[in-house]
């Protein structure tokens, strides 16, 4: 039952920055241009995480690293435009896809590198 639990909430706190995230960004966008993009990401990605992770809304394991609310908006994003533009959005954006998965690896790559490191005492 307490997985269960764990679960409910998981889901709706991160449908709840799915849909505050990427409803209030345009807004802040539209009005402030580019600087409402930096407004958006600390005014509505910061409290979102905030109300998920430091309230504890939704847990991760401990010593995971796993990015949630990011998989979580990106996806709401890409069936956002499938149910809008049909499947052809989604062709289109296959570049940026490849290119966000690559960097992921690579940071992922370089933050196992940095905790190892850490872990031998090296610098």
């Amino acid at each position: 039952m307490k997985d269960v639990k764990s679960f409910i909430k998981s889901v709706i706190g991160l449908s709840t920055a799915a849909i505050v995230i990427n409803g209030g960004w345009r807004i802040f966008v539209n009005i402030f241009g580019a600087k409402g993009g930096w407004i958006s990401a600390l005014t509505l990605t910061g409290s979102m995480w905030y109300i998920n992770h430091y309230l504890g809304l939704t847990k991760n394991k401990e010593n995971a690293v796993f990015i949630d609310m990011g998989v979580v908006v990106g996806l709401s994003l890409i069936t956002r435009d499938i149910i809008l533009n049909g499947i052809s959005s989604l062709k289109s954006s296959f570049p940026t896809l490849i290119c966000v998965s690559i960097g992921g690896i690579i940071a992922g790559i370089v933050g196992g590198c940095i905790q190892k490191n850490k872990k031998t005492g090296e610098s």
